[in-house]
């Protein structure tokens, strides 16, 4: 699976409520599963600083091209990301 593929996958299966864009909540079950070696406090801090990054229009979530940039420097540090992310499942409390 190519990284482009993968991302569409995790922001397809992160999307919970279906609006099209990513919520913190959201964003927050993605690193999870990317990075399941962070604490709960690591995580929440990166979801902050990722959301802080990315959120162009500041609306307090990411649209698909801001998620897919942010998903893009993520894949970078993570070698093995299209084949990680083809098995995500998500349950988030909205």
């Amino acid at each position: 699976m190519q990284v482009a593929e993968a991302i569409k996958k995790e922001i397809a299966l992160a999307d919970v409520n279906g609006d099209g864009s990513i919520e913190p909540a959201e964003l927050s079950q993605i690193l999870s599963h990317l990075f399941p070696q962070l604490s709960m406090t690591e995580q929440q801090a990166k979801t902050d600083e990722l959301m802080t990054k990315y959120d162009d229009d500041h609306d307090g979530t990411l649209d698909s091209r801001e998620v897919r940039h942010c998903l893009m420097n993520l894949a970078k540090k993570i070698p093995s990301f299209a084949s990680e992310s083809a098995g995500a499942d998500y349950a988030v409390s909205l």
